[in-house]
C-alpha cells in the first residue's frame, strides 16, 4: 500500500515536471520569434519599444560591420578614416545597433554609433537604431567638424 502511494506521487510530481518544461519550451520559442520581449520595466518606459527583426534562413543576413564599412565605403572614407571611425564604434557599442546606455545626467545614447539624446536631439531615436541612418549622420558630423571629438571614445 504504501508503494502505490509512493508511485503516485512520483506520477504527480513527473506530470508536474514535464508540464514545467513545456511550458518553459513554449516560452523560449515565443522569445526566439519575437514574441516575447526582455525590455526593463526602466527600458521600457524610457524608449519606445525597439523591434528586432528576425532573420529568415533564405536570406543572407549582413553584419552590421559589413553594413558599416559598405557605407563608409559608398561615402568615400579613406582608409584612415574607416580605420578611425570603425574604432570608435567598436569602442561606443561594439558594433550592436541596439545599444542604449543612459549616462548620469539622464540623457541617453543610442543605436550603433552612440547618439546622445541631448547633444543630438536633431537625430532621432529611429535613425539611432538604423545603421544606415546612424552611419550616414555620423559621417556628416565627422565631415563638418573634420574629427570624432563628439565621442568620447575618440578621445
Amino acid at each position: 500500500m504504501y508503494q502505490k502511494q509512493k508511485t503516485k506521487k512520483h506520477r504527480g510530481k513527473l506530470l508536474k515536471t514535464k508540464i514545467a518544461l513545456s511550458a518553459l519550451a513554449v516560452w523560449f520559442i515565443l522569445l526566439a520569434a519575437g514574441y516575447i520581449n526582455l525590455i526593463t520595466p526602466e527600458l521600457a518606459k524610457a524608449n519606445e519599444l525597439v523591434k528586432i527583426p528576425i532573420s529568415h534562413n533564405n536570406v543572407k543576413k549582413v553584419s552590421v560591420e559589413e553594413q558599416v564599412w559598405n557605407i563608409m565605403d559608398a561615402r568615400g572614407l579613406t582608409l584612415q578614416e574607416k580605420i578611425k571611425m570603425a574604432t570608435v564604434i567598436q569602442c561606443e557599442s561594439a558594433f550592436n545597433q541596439y545599444a542604449l546606455n543612459k549616462n548620469t545626467n539622464g540623457s541617453w545614447d543610442t543605436g550603433v554609433a552612440q547618439w546622445n539624446s541631448k547633444a543630438h536631439a536633431e537625430v532621432s531615436r529611429e535613425c539611432s537604431f538604423n545603421v544606415e541612418c546612424a552611419i550616414n549622420k555620423m559621417i556628416d558630423l565627422y565631415r563638418h567638424d573634420k574629427n570624432f571629438h563628439q565621442w568620447n571614445c575618440s578621445k
